[in-house]
């Protein structure tokens, strides 16, 4: 692993500092989050130097294929990463409370959900049809810099091109059907968290 520095996660709030945006850690939501489309929001969250140190450690990485959502999609698990603990606490120090800020979720359920983390990899000329996720929350980063194409379109609201280190945060079903249009060039390597509330 060329850049084992980054999964060090022993020093939680230094680990922040050094890996997260400004925006983030100041918890400015009505500042710093932006809504992309009705109910899709967006917020500058890891800095340009952990995703591509993130992209360098894994794009070797022993991938799962399953065929979802009429895809065949790479699929790693943060489990081998041994990252399910810091996606647990990112979920719990800002993404979760950036959803309750603007959806006015409350309750145990919501507080104590199941996540499930993983980077999904897309090569050249895949796409992704439209799709409901099934879950309650989806949370979505892209981590690379370089691939092109890959803008996420959402059915009834139009279309957004994600930027490197943002993490994108809709309704995973009923309302927010989406897919993905074709990646032109290059993998994309995505940070995705579903959120299940118990």
């Amino acid at each position: 692993m060329k850049y084992p520095e980054i999964f060090d996660t022993e020093n939680l709030e230094l680990w922040f500092e050094k890996y997260l945006t400004k925006q983030v850690r100041s918890k400015e939501w009505d500042l710093m989050v932006t809504e992309e489309l009705p109910d899709v929001f967006s917020i500058p969250f890891f800095t340009e130097e952990f995703c591509d140190k993130f992209v360098e450690n894994i794009k070797d990485s022993q991938y799962n294929q399953s065929n979802r959502w009429g895809t065949p999609t790479n699929i790693l698990s943060l489990d081998r990463l041994n990252l399910q603990d810091l996606s647990l606490n990112l979920i719990t120090e800002f993404l979760y409370p950036i959803s309750q800020h603007y959806w006015v979720i409350n309750g145990k359920k919501w507080e104590n959900m199941n996540i499930d983390p993983q980077i999904l990899k897309f090569e050249p000329q895949q796409e992704l049809r439209l799709h409901h996720d099934f879950c309650s929350i989806t949370m979505s980063c892209v981590l690379d810099e370089y691939s092109q194409g890959g803008e996420l379109v959402f059915e009834k609201y139009g279309t957004i091109t994600p930027k490197q280190g943002h993490f994108y945060i809709f309704p995973g079903q009923i309302t927010h059907r989406y897919g993905m249009r074709r990646i032109k060039n290059k993998n994309r390597y995505i940070f995705n968290i579903y959120g299940y509330a118990n």
